[in-house]
Formats: C-alpha cells, sequence, structure tokens
C-alpha cells in the first residue's frame, strides 16, 4: 500500500515531478545577508536526493566539502517559485565519498520520498539511470529577475542511462576519488552531477544502487564515471539519524 501523500511512479510515467526529490545544492550568499535579498553569488556545487520525511538528503562527502556551509542550500520550486533551504546539519561516512545534509523544516517535509536505499550488490552488464545537474546546464539559468532572487527557470534535471562497467571492491589509483568500494559506470554525467542518485527499477520500487562521485576522461576513449556502491554504506548509521540511511528511507517507502 502506498503511504497517504506519497508519489509513486512508474517507470513509465511522467517523471518530470522528479525535480521535487532530487535537488541541485549551491551555495547561495546575499549581499545584505537577508535571504530576502537578491543574490550576489550563486554557485552550484553538487546533487541530492530526499530520502524519508525529515529533510535529508545524500549527497557526496566531497559536495560537501566545497560548499560554503554557512550559505548552503537546497533550490527547490513550490507553487511555480523557487525557494531555497538551508543546509542545518551535514554528517560525512568514515571512509566513503558519500554524506547526508539536513536541511531547516520547509515544505521539503511535506515530499515523503519514494526512493528506497539497496543493500544489495550489481555487478557488470547491470543497466542503471542517473538524474542530475550538471554544471553546464545550471549555468544556462539566468539568476536575474524574480523578488526572491532566484531565477524563474528552474535548471533541468538531466536524465542519463547507461549500465555497470564492472565493481571494483578496492581503492581506485586515481588520488580524488575517497573509498573502497566502487562501480565503474559507461555514464559519464559531469560537473555538479557528483551526488545524484544511481537508480535500479525492481517493479514499482526505485532503488538506489550508488552515489555518483565523479568521472575519469584522462584518456577519451577510455572515459567512465564512478559511484560509490550502496551496500557499503546502506547500513551506515549517521549520529545525526540514529538509525541506517537505508532504514530511514524505508519509512517512506512501501513495496
Amino acid at each position: 500500500m502506498q503511504r497517504a501523500g506519497q508519489v509513486r511512479p512508474t517507470k513509465e510515467s511522467n517523471v518530470s515531478f522528479l525535480r521535487d526529490y532530487i535537488l541541485p545544492l549551491a551555495t547561495i550568499k546575499f549581499a545584505s545577508g537577508s535571504d530576502s535579498a537578491i543574490p550576489e553569488y550563486v554557485d552550484a556545487v553538487g546533487t541530492c536526493v530526499l530520502i524519508g520525511r525529515r529533510g535529508i538528503a545524500p549527497t557526496a562527502a566531497h559536495v560537501i566539502d566545497q560548499l560554503d556551509l554557512s550559505a548552503g542550500s537546497a533550490i527547490y520550486v513550490h507553487n511555480g517559485q523557487w525557494r531555497h533551504v538551508r543546509i542545518v546539519a551535514h554528517e560525512k561516512h568514515p571512509t566513503e565519498d558519500v554524506g547526508i545534509v539536513m536541511f531547516a523544516p520547509s515544505h521539503l517535509n511535506d515530499r515523503p520520498s519514494f526512493f528506497a536505499i539497496s543493500e544489495g550488490k550489481e555487478f557488470s552488464s547491470r543497466d542503471v539511470e542517473l538524474w542530475g545537474y550538471p554544471r553546464r546546464v545550471t549555468e544556462e539559468v539566468a539568476l536575474e529577475s524574480p523578488p526572491n532572487g532566484l531565477p524563474q527557470v528552474r535548471p533541468d534535471l538531466i536524465f542519463y542511462r547507461g549500465y555497470v562497467r564492472r565493481r571494483i571492491p578496492r581503492e581506485l589509483p586515481i588520488s580524488i576519488f575517497r573509498g573502497k568500494m566502487f562501480y565503474e559506470l559507461s555514464i559519464v554525467a559531469g560537473e555538479a552531477c557528483s551526488g545524484s542518485p544511481l537508480i535500479v527499477h525492481r517493479g514499482k520500487l526505485w532503488d538506489i544502487v550508488g552515489i555518483y562521485v565523479g568521472e575519469d576522461v584522462s584518456a577519451p576513449a577510455y572515459a567512465v564515471g564512478y559511484a560509490a556502491t550502496s551496500d557499503i554504506f546502506a547500513d551506515w548509521v549517521p549520529s545525526l539519524l540514529g538509525t541506517s540511511i537505508r532504514v530511514e528511507a524505508a519509512t517512506t517507502v512501501t513495496a
């Protein structure tokens, strides 16, 4: 049974409303120090995905590092208008490039998420999807206009489809990638897609099987993306939550 207030998409449905659950993360600074002023600086840094109903979103740990946390925000739309909500707390996984952010109470709390966190393992040839906000696309949006200082047209949420090339059960030889378990992907999503959910559809279930952490494009003929595997972080219990992120996600997901 679907929980009250929860939107449960099918793989074939119009998925434009995914933008209400997969959000761009940005540093937003205001010239006057007031959130009602026109921002003097908006820097898109990464992507996150809401789970549960407490305003919690997994992302990549290095996205948290790149945000100015005094001004870190998620950007979303409510009633046709751009809004932003501040990050009030965060926590990073002890070994993997995964973290969570917690947002101040907002309209996001009225959006119980349908995303689950998988504790299973995926292997070569598994079809996967990814949704994110690449910087190149986000920067197409003009920042001048509305009273709340945010663009009237929200950045486009970009869809990628690909497959797992291989599962890598060790550290990568590239120093910028932190962690001990990765999926190498055929998807190369681009800057500011770090933190995007890697998704497998199982019937009506939208299963997050990984968090995108970046790509290696040093050899164009062998350009690949990487994701932290969910089986290594699904049972992580952040002190911020007091429960695992898998269980947190399960509070609003039904089979």
